[in-house]
């Protein structure tokens, strides 16, 4: 499901190639980081295992970090 006025994923739903649910995750607590919106608060369900979920919240959230040069080389990556 996504919000069609903010362009937001609130639900998404994980299936097997068989076509049975594995997994439901369920966004909310949708923010605004300067002109985009962005969802805070993502919770995962489990639906083989009863009762089981995990929920993930980000407090501060930077798109544009100034990161050094090489940060992303395989090298870098390996150490």
């Amino acid at each position: 499901m996504v919000d069609k006025e903010r362009f937001v994923a609130l639900k998404s739903q994980l299936f097997a190639l068989s076509g049975k649910l594995l997994k439901e995750i369920n966004l909310g607590d949708v923010k605004k980081f300067g002109n985009r919106y962005f969802a805070t608060k993502l919770t995962m369900e489990n639906k083989l295992t009863k009762d089981s979920s995990t929920t993930f919240e980000m407090i501060n959230v930077d798109f544009n970090p100034k990161l050094p040069n090489g940060v992303f080389t395989r090298r870098y990556l390996e150490r």
